[in-house]
């Protein structure tokens, strides 16, 4: 039923993913990683990028193959260029689609940042651009303080 009634809404122009609580100039940022081969201990994976817009309307920025597994502490993290790049792309494409730059980005992750992807992120040309950092990690949830933020 769920799927029938999300259909016609759809259809009829609304969008039912829409965020309730999305601020103009705002994004929403989800971190995904996909690892190229689970059978073998290849660390190559490819982490992607999913922006969510206060529009309801949702883009994906896929990132680089490279070497983000780490079959010692069985997580995904990029390193610090990977992690510029990515956000730098993020940044560019919501200025490409709405002619102006972002107020605020969330950054949603199932593991937490480690310090290489932190300064990656912080090396991000930003312009005036004030940036919220949110790591999700099952229950726990951490915010950066305001005088924090990257």
């Amino acid at each position: 039923m769920w799927n029938i009634a999300t259909a016609v809404y759809y259809k009829a122009q609304g969008k039912p993913w829409r965020l309730a609580t999305a601020r103009p100039g705002v994004c929403y940022v989800g971190l995904v990683y996909h690892r190229k081969d689970y059978t073998t201990e290849s660390s190559t994976a490819c982490c992607a990028a999913q922006m969510f817009l206060d529009t309801g309307d949702g883009v994906v920025i896929r990132g680089n193959f490279g070497p983000w597994y780490s079959p010692q502490s069985k997580q995904l993290h990029l390193n610090q260029e990977e992690a510029k790049d990515l956000l730098t792309r993020v940044l560019e494409t919501y200025r490409e689609l709405h002619g102006q730059t972002l107020s605020e980005v969330f950054l949603h992750y199932r593991s937490r940042i480690n310090d290489e992807e932190y300064h990656g992120f912080i090396r991000c040309p930003t312009g005036r651009q004030t940036r919220s950092n949110t790591n999700t990690s099952g229950r726990r949830l951490q915010t950066l303080p305001r005088r924090q933020i990257p």
